[in-house]
C-alpha cells in the first residue's frame, strides 16, 4: 500500500511535465504542417476561397499559441509553509495545463478539417 501511495505521489508530481511534454509534440505536428502549408508550390491559401482559409490559418495560430502557453512553466503562488495551498496552486497549474492542451488540439483538429474541406470539396 506504501508503494502505491509513493507512486501516486510521483505521478501527480510528474503530471506537468507530461503535460508540456505533449504540448512540445503539437506544437512540432503544428509547425510541421503550418510550414507545408504555407510552402506548398501552388498556394493554395490565395487559390481557395479567402475566408475559409483565413479563418483556418488563425485557428492554427491560436491552437500554436496556446500550445506554447502549456509548454512555458507557471509561477506557484501559494502561502509559504502550507502545504494545502501549494497542493491548490500545483492542482490550478495542472488544470490550466491540460485545459490549454485540450483546447489547443482540438483547434488544430478544427483547421485541418476545415483545410481538408476546403481543399476535397
Amino acid at each position: 500500500m506504501e508503494k502505491w501511495y509513493e507512486h501516486q505521489q510521483q505521478e501527480q508530481k510528474d503530471t506537468p511535465k507530461r503535460l508540456e511534454e505533449a504540448a512540445k509534440v503539437l506544437v512540432g505536428i503544428i509547425s510541421i504542417t503550418l510550414a507545408i502549408f504555407l510552402s506548398d508550390g501552388k498556394n493554395i491559401y490565395v487559390q481557395q476561397a479567402a475566408c475559409q482559409v483565413k479563418t483556418a490559418l488563425a485557428l492554427w495560430l491560436l491552437s500554436l499559441i496556446t500550445a506554447f502557453i502549456v509548454v512555458f512553466p507557471l509561477p506557484y503562488r501559494y502561502t509559504r509553509g502550507s502545504i494545502a495551498a501549494f497542493q491548490q496552486s500545483h492542482q490550478r497549474a495542472i488544470t490550466l495545463k491540460y485545459t490549454l492542451l485540450i483546447i489547443s488540439a482540438l483547434l488544430f483538429i478544427a483547421t485541418m478539417a476545415l483545410l481538408v474541406w476546403e481543399v476535397f470539396w
